[in-house]
């Protein structure tokens, strides 16, 4: 509503999908792909389970006599209704790797869908946003075979940091990436090799 909020020398934006309603960042390359978790009644079996298990989905460690499991992965659906078939989905994969850890109706289950932010080649985009139109003209002739050192440092908005598009897996990448934006903004050593950071950079 055009009312300043604060003054500060970086954002991060880190909202998923709606970095495709923000200017600067709406030429990501970021799909909307609906998923749903399901809220499994913990057991007495299931109560052993002291850190998550990835599988095909996963399942996190009780809590307030509940897990969290899931989550499905549905492209070209944008409904964050629940449904009862992928709560079946969920305890099929929970009964295929962990047998007998709960027996449960899918249809007396609660959970949560959402609507994940996924990337082309399944890599979050985790880094500086750069100045897309300036970019292009920058590395126009790129195809030339021009050496590296002829062009100029990518053209980036100053402060200007994204950490989205981390589809399915975000309970394991998320942290790691927003530790690297840290890294960056303070000018201190890389928690991971200059390869993933470049795999990871939103304009590559």
């Amino acid at each position: 509503d055009d009312h300043l909020i604060c003054e500060t020398d970086a954002v991060v934006l880190a909202n998923a999908n709606g970095v495709k309603n923000v200017k600067q960042t709406a030429w990501l390359a970021v799909e909307a792909v609906r998923g749903q978790v399901s809220y499994l009644p913990a057991t007495t079996r299931s109560q052993r389970i002291h850190t998550p298990i990835c599988y095909d989905g996963y399942i996190l460690p009780e809590r307030a006599g509940q897990h969290v499991m899931g989550a499905t992965f549905k492209p070209g659906q944008d409904s964050i209704d629940v449904n009862v078939p992928e709560h079946e989905e969920n305890l099929a994969q929970l009964e295929h790797w962990l047998p007998d850890i709960a027996t449960v109706s899918a249809a007396s289950l609660q959970g949560r869908a959402a609507l994940r932010a996924v990337t082309p080649d399944r890599m979050p985009l985790v880094g500086a946003v750069v100045d897309v139109e300036r970019f292009k003209n920058t590395y126009a002739d790129l195809q030339k075979g021009k050496s590296a050192s002829q062009y100029s440092p990518a053209p980036c908005y100053a402060g200007l940091y994204v950490n989205v598009g981390h589809g399915a897996r975000g309970l394991t990448s998320c942290f790691l990436s927003a530790d690297l934006i840290a890294a960056q903004l303070n000018n201190e050593p890389l928690p991971l090799s200059r390869r993933v950071q470049y795999a990871l950079n939103p304009a590559r």
